[in-house]
């Protein structure tokens, strides 16, 4: 009785805030289709255009990595550190595998795709860029691969279907090569530099396996404050994680999370939410399985555009939540039987 008031109320309080701030969030809310991007079933020729009008919004685009030497201060020197433990790595052969999903990223992803190649020219790192593109109305993939075609360390993968961010970064994660390999959002919203503080953690740590972003302890110092939607989101659904799911992790849905080689594969294998609350299974995995999780403080920059639908995800989530700690037993039990 107690545990279905409680559910009740948590339902209503998402309700409640997404209602307050859904008409905000729509605007910008499955946009990207409508800035001049193609939708399918257009022309050959229109998609020509975009993928022109890309490369060339891809020359514009304003991102010098120099600045970073004077914006964090310690690049350099996590950089070292990091690149001390890649002797005998390569492109072909990478020590960092990075994975973003993408769907309906037309106009976001190309100029995030320009500033990972320009930083890792800048810092060159035996890397992998694994983008998995979930089916696009916009023509995610067409116009992304055109922009990296040629470049050995972005490979960007038609998923050709769609069925959300939990399967596009599982997808990522089976086919990864790294030693490290590390999520992240398509528009970047944790900086680049911060990869190389991870990998400095894990350097100092070699008894650490799993990773992640946490945004809670540096909100003052973030780019950009989240929208009230956001915050009432977030609150709602931190306090059902840490009921029903996962307890002492500051912050799960942080999209910023690394996996050593051992414990991806095993983790990523048991993994099989495709919704949103997918971070949230990860880590209880990580747990059944006995791995050390630990959290990193990471600037984050808010991005109002957003493919989180206003109202059904967040309930979707809501209900994953509290089956999250049976689906993962029942998935190791099932992996156990002969």
């Amino acid at each position: 009785m107690v545990k279905a008031s409680l559910l009740t109320f948590l339902f209503l309080f998402q309700l409640i805030s997404l209602s307050a701030s859904a008409q905000e969030l729509c605007r910008d809310v499955f946009t990207d289709s409508a800035k001049g991007f193609p939708s399918e079933g257009t022309a050959p020729s229109d998609l020509q255009n975009a993928i022109h009008q890309t490369h060339e919004r891809a020359r514009r685009v304003e991102f010098d990595p120099d600045q970073l030497v004077q914006e964090y201060p310690n690049i350099k020197d996590t950089y070292l550190d990091a690149l001390a433990m890649t002797p005998g790595y390569s492109t072909e052969k990478p020590y960092l595998s990075l994975v973003i999903p993408a769907y309906k990223e037309a106009h976001r992803l190309p100029e995030s795709l320009v500033k990972i190649q320009r930083f890792f020219d800048k810092f060159p790192f035996p890397v992998e860029v694994l983008v998995m593109v979930e089916k696009s109305p916009d023509f995610t993939y067409e116009v992304s691969s055109s922009l990296v075609a040629g470049d050995p360390r972005i490979k960007v993968i038609d998923n050709v279907v769609k069925n959300g961010k939990g399967y596009a970064v599982r997808s990522g994660m089976k086919r990864s090569q790294g030693e490290i390999t590390l999520f992240m959002d398509a528009d970047l919203s944790t900086p680049l530099p911060e990869i190389f503080n991870f990998l400095q953690r894990f350097q100092r740590e070699p008894q650490l396996q799993v990773l992640i972003g946490d945004r809670k302890t540096q909100a003052d110092n973030s780019d950009q404050k989240r929208s009230l939607f956001r915050q009432a989101l977030s609150k709602g659904f931190s306090y059902m994680v840490q009921k029903f799911s996962v307890e002492g992790i500051p912050d799960t849905q942080c999209g910023f999370k690394a996996f050593r080689k051992k414990a991806n594969a095993e983790i990523f294998k048991h993994q099989s939410l495709n919704t949103f609350a997918f971070d949230v299974e990860v880590l209880v995995l990580a747990k059944e399985l006995g791995y050390q999780i630990g959290s990193q403080p990471v600037k984050w920059i808010d991005d109002k555009r957003s493919t989180v639908h206003p109202l059904w995800d967040p309930l979707k989530m809501a209900r994953d939540i509290v089956q999250i700690k049976h689906l993962v037993k029942k998935n190791l039990r099932e992996a156990q039987k002969p």
